[in-house]
C-alpha cells in the first residue's frame, strides 16, 4: 500500500523525501499518517526494482538535496496494482479500496472504469452481507453493534453512490 501511495505522488513531478511524506499525507488524509522509517525502506525498495529513480543535486543556497522520480517501470507497476484485485481480507480490502478510488483520477479512462468495477463489487458485497446479517441478527439486544453496522452499510452506499458518479 505504501508503494503505491508513493508512486502516486512521484507521478505529479520528482520530490525530495520529505516532499513525499508530505505530499502522502496530504492526499490519504486521514486515512494515514506516515513516518520517514516508513518512506525510506519502500524508497530503496523501489529503487532496488527500478521503480524510481534518484538524483543528487545542490541548491542555490549549496545544500545537497536527493530527488526521486517515477520512471517507465513505476508507471507500469502503478497501474498493475490500481488494476489488481483487492485482498481477501475485509479489512485490507476496505483500506485498499479507499486509496484506490483517492487515486482514480492518476489513470486513463478505460483503467479507471476496470478499477472502478473492482471497487464497486467490494462495497457492493460488502454491504450486502451487512444487510443480510442485519435481517437474520439473532440479539437485537446488541444495539451498538447493531446501530454500527447499519452505518456502515450507509458508509458504503455512499461509497458506491460516489463510484457511480465517476465518470
Amino acid at each position: 500500500m505504501i508503494e503505491l501511495m508513493i508512486l502516486s505522488t512521484l507521478l505529479e513531478g520528482k520530490k525530495t523525501v520529505y516532499a513525499v511524506k508530505q505530499d502522502v499525507e496530504k492526499m490519504f488524509f486521514p486515512l494515514i499518517k506516515i513516518s520517514f522509517g516508513t518512506i525510506h525502506p519502500a524508497l530503496k525498495r523501489m529503487l532496488d526494482k527500478k521503480y524510481i529513480s534518484v538524483k543528487s543535486e545542490t541548491s542555490k543556497g549549496g545544500q545537497k538535496k536527493t530527488a526521486y522520480s517515477i520512471n517507465e517501470v513505476g508507471k507500469d507497476r502503478f497501474r498493475e496494482i490500481m488494476l489488481s484485485k483487492l485482498p481477501d481480507n475485509p479489512i485490507k480490502s476496505s483500506y485498499m479500496a479507499s486509496i484506490k478510488t483517492v487515486l482514480l483520477s492518476f489513470l486513463k479512462d478505460s483503467d479507471r472504469h476496470e478499477a472502478i468495477t473492482d471497487i464497486k463489487r467490494f462495497y457492493e458485497y460488502s454491504e450486502a452481507k451487512i444487510k443480510n446479517f442485519l435481517e437474520k441478527a439473532e440479539n437485537k439486544n446488541d444495539e451498538i453493534r447493531l446501530k454500527y453496522l447499519k452505518t456502515i452499510a450507509k458508509e458504503y452506499q455512499g461509497k458506491i453512490d460516489l463510484l457511480n458518479s465517476i465518470k
